[in-house]
């Protein structure tokens, strides 16, 4: 089923990083939806069957997930133009510059360190979080 609220499309395959994102993001958040698949192949099938006007507000993908890392799935949408405005962010625990590269050139807006701390996951949430406040007032 695909979500007629706005979303956050999370690509994320370790379930604390998920919960913990969830759990900081959902309370400030609560008109937000949290869609959420654990390997790129997934999220590529889900965003390929989606409804132009039902794409998700925001994809956030972990960089190594299984099946297909989050450059393999960046890389087949930026072949599909109706793909071309969605927000596309990276997180990751570590990524060298040449991965990061990569990302820019298939279209990534950004990208986060993945947190550790309560403090980096506050700051994260709200970093996603700020692209809907902006969106809710026309910036």
């Amino acid at each position: 089923m695909i979500p007629m609220k706005r979303y956050v499309l999370l690509g994320e395959d370790d379930e604390d990083d998920v919960a913990f994102f969830k759990e900081v993001f959902s309370p400030r958040y609560p008109h937000v939806n949290i869609v959420h698949f654990d390997n790129g192949r997934e999220i590529l099938h889900f965003l390929r069957n989606c409804p132009e006007d039902a794409l998700p507000d925001f994809l956030l993908l972990d960089h190594l997930m299984p099946m297909m890392s989050a450059t393999d799935v960046l890389n087949a949408l930026q072949k599909e133009p109706k793909f071309e405005k969605m927000v596309k962010a990276v997180w990751s625990t570590l990524i060298l510059p040449v991965d990061w590269d990569r990302c820019l050139a298939t279209g990534c807006n950004y990208y986060f360190d993945k947190p550790v701390s309560k403090t980096e996951w506050h700051a994260l949430a709200a970093a996603v979080g700020s692209y809907f406040e902006l969106k809710a007032t026309g910036s």
